[in-house]
């Protein structure tokens, strides 16, 4: 799934500049742990779609994996122009996909999965969070 973001950022990155940044838990192996296909694609759509296109600054994403007890916690994070404007320039789509999101997690996971999509507290764009039970 990792892979899969990175080459969509390349392709993006044709038309909107941007940096991306993954940092994964050393604790965690990447080739032997499963996200799920399609689960972070979206979200780094939303980013780069809803969140940078309008910026004139140069956007950032960063995709942090981490260990967390019993969960994997996938934390995808930018610095674009916030929930807010990007429902504002009337994005309908956005609260449609993150709902199939949560939804699709729900059902592979039997309800343990957790996602969550705030505001940054420096104010400036979006932090999603995915937490998925590591099955033991």
């Amino acid at each position: 799934e990792l892979n899969i973001v990175q080459q969509y950022c390349k392709l993006e990155a044709l038309r909107k500049d941007f940096e991306l940044s993954i940092k994964i838990d050393p604790r965690i192996d990447p080739y032997n742990t499963l996200i799920p296909p399609m689960v972070l694609q979206p979200l780094v759509e939303n980013s780069i779609v809803h969140g940078f296109l309008p910026l004139t600054e140069k956007g950032q994403l960063e995709i942090e994996v981490q260990k967390n007890n019993q969960f994997i916690e996938i934390w995808v994070r930018d610095n674009g122009v916030g929930l807010e404007l990007a429902q504002d320039r009337g994005s309908k789509g956005l609260q449609k996909s993150l709902e199939l999101n949560r939804q699709r997690l729900q059902l592979m996971y039997k309800g343990k999965a957790r996602f969550s999509l705030n505001a940054r507290p420096s104010g400036q764009g979006v932090e999603a969070l995915i937490q998925l039970p590591i099955e033991s």
